[in-house]
């Protein structure tokens, strides 16, 4: 949510130059899961917090750590 005056892969460094420790995602999706990791591994912060996709009314605290889920997360996440 900071930096937004950058493209979302150069706020990862940007948030190392600002001296924070570490970086959370919120709506990462557009983004290669490769494309994220190199992002954090080249500003050397790593990722603590990732949101997953929710579906409000049925699970409001989000599907990816719902195995039964899967199919809907990888669905939502693509």
């Amino acid at each position: 949510m900071m930096f937004k005056e950058l493209p979302f892969l150069q706020r990862f460094s940007e948030a190392k130059r600002s001296g924070f420790d570490g970086i959370e995602l919120q709506f990462p999706y557009a983004e290669s899961a490769d494309a994220l990791h190199r992002a954090a591994t080249d500003a050397g912060l790593p990722v603590v917090l990732m949101n997953a996709p929710i579906i409000p009314k049925l699970y409001p605290s989000g599907t990816a750590g719902r195995p039964e889920m899967r199919a809907e997360f990888r669905v939502s996440a693509s």
